[in-house]
């Protein structure tokens, strides 16, 4: 459940929306405003109310054109863990705002379905995908915005889930680790999580994503699944793409990890090569996001619809960017978006703008997490 309260500086009284959680007023002083040489400061003051107490995530926009468009602001995280109360929260946008200057705050109550997902409030929320201070497939960073919300696992997809659909699974590297119970599945193949998608929206009822699967039943042939393609219009589970795997990972940030830029912090939030101790570790022992999403940096590699193209970035899409429409030309075994590191990568490569490509046929040490789209 969300509410959202456009803001124009000169704030009036205010209608809220939604019953629970609400907005009892949300204004913009006009006194706190701060034109810089090219930039804009100020100060949003809300008062947010929720019967149940619960704190919130409230998502914040700023716009200096009247509403016509809107930039996350600078040097802040777009989304906030905020309890009922009043707050006041200071921004910086670039530009020159003054009389002009508008801010929208969106909030969201996101407690999780009786799926084990978690909502995703990416809906008209627009942010700054990839890096230029990383390695050279991160940049360059550029703005992404969606259309539409989504529902996400909380978790890597477990074991024991993923052999209901594939009951013959076996990890690729059995007695080289250490196993806790419950542990991800791990050496998983691109088209065997995409069936699995489409195994799983059969189980309850829902539409398929994917088509276009091989006639020869369940080939164990990586190249039969090129022409695999994905309807993200359709109420199924399905692949992230890369985009939306980035934006769930930041979940409202804009710094190198979802806790901030101190990799020395990256125990408290996954399993890299720093803390792992041999072992595949089961899901949600480390600190979740600001979405609530577990272990989405490090633990296991997890992949995404896109193929990959290490230069994509240059001109991808600012709307609902998907990927390359297709593999690299003559390519026999082109690679997929894999993100998020895994047990052995190096606190670099966990962080949230890391990106790798992973053969189409290759296996060691994948894992997924399903996607819904939120229907209109």
């Amino acid at each position: 459940m969300r509410s959202i309260l456009p803001l124009i500086i000169t704030a009036a009284p205010w209608v809220c929306m939604a019953a629970d959680p609400s907005i009892g007023f949300v204004r913009v002083p006009q006194d706190s405003i701060r034109v810089l040489d090219n930039r804009c400061t100020g100060i949003i003051e809300v008062d947010i109310q929720d019967a149940d107490g619960d704190t919130l995530l409230a998502g914040i926009q700023i716009s200096s054109d009247g509403g016509a468009t809107w930039t996350v602001p600078l040097q802040s995280d777009y989304f906030l863990r905020l309890a009922p109360g009043l707050h006041r929260i200071p921004f910086e946008v670039p530009g020159f705002h003054g009389d002009n200057c508008r801010a929208k705050i969106t909030v969201y109550d996101t407690l999780p379905n009786d799926k084990g997902m978690r909502l995703v409030p990416a809906a008209d929320h627009a942010f700054l995908m990839g890096s230029d201070s990383g390695r050279g497939e991160e940049a360059p960073k550029h703005p992404v915005a969606f259309t539409h919300d989504y529902w996400m696992d909380t978790t890597e997809i477990s074991e024991a889930a993923f052999k209901l659909f594939k009951p013959d699974y076996r990890p690729e590297y059995l007695g080289l680790f250490f196993y806790e119970a419950n542990k991800p599945v791990d050496n998983c193949f691109w088209h065997w999580a995409v069936r699995c998608c489409n195994w799983r929206s059969a189980q309850e009822g829902l539409d398929s994503c994917y088509s276009g699967f091989p006639d020869t039943g369940n080939s164990e042939f990586f190249g039969n699944y090129f022409a695999v393609a994905c309807d993200r219009e359709k109420n199924g589970y399905r692949l992230p793409t890369e985009a939306e795997w980035e934006y769930a990972c930041r979940a409202g940030v804009a710094s190198r990890f979802p806790w901030g830029d101190d990799s020395a912090r990256a125990g408290e939030y996954c399993w890299y090569r720093g803390n792992f101790h041999d072992t595949i570790h089961a899901p949600a022992q480390r600190l979740p996001n600001r979405f609530g999403l577990y272990d989405m940096n490090g633990c296991m590699l997890e992949l995404c619809n896109d193929w990959y193209d290490s230069a994509y970035y240059a001109r991808s899409p600012e709307i609902d960017p998907a990927g390359p429409s297709a593999p690299a030309a003559g390519d026999i075994d082109p690679f997929r978006v894999t993100r998020g590191g895994y047990f052995l990568s190096s606190v670099n490569d966990v962080s949230n703008s890391a990106r790798l490509g992973n053969f189409s046929s290759a296996r060691h040490p994948q894992s997924f997490r399903c996607v819904r789209t939120v229907m209109p």
